[in-house]
């Protein structure tokens, strides 16, 4: 994960903000994408519950 300073990025505006909640320390700002399911994309949630069945 990369570390980008907000005051070169943002407005000085929006930046005064956030500094009203948050001042001098790292916030991680999570992606717009959707999370997906639990074992998606590794195949793990198929894995077991294919395992399940056969019990």
């Amino acid at each position: 994960m990369k570390y980008i300073n907000a005051a070169e990025i943002l407005p000085k505006q929006l930046l005064k903000e956030l500094q009203t909640y948050i001042d001098g320390s790292v916030l991680y700002v999570p992606k717009v994408l959707e999370k997906k399911e639990w074992g998606a994309t590794s195949g793990a949630r198929t894995f077991y519950q294919e395992r399940n069945r056969d019990i």
